[in-house]
């Protein structure tokens, strides 16, 4: 059996998880790519955001 006929005899439920699951990493996928496509080379994807200073010793 293909894949289409496979996903034709799942439920609706079923439908609407497995496609939400694939949309999710698809679009996880395509903004790491992008990311990786925008960066200048050597540099890498971090983030700090609570608030602070990274070199902050009191939490004030």
């Amino acid at each position: 059996m293909s894949i289409i006929v496979k996903l034709m005899n799942f439920n609706i439920r079923n439908k609407f998880l497995l496609l939400s699951a694939m949309y999710a990493l698809l679009g996880l996928l395509g903004l790491l790519l992008l990311s990786f496509s925008w960066l200048p080379p050597g540099n890498a994807i971090v983030g700090h955001d609570s608030g602070l200073p990274l070199d902050a010793n009191e939490f004030l």
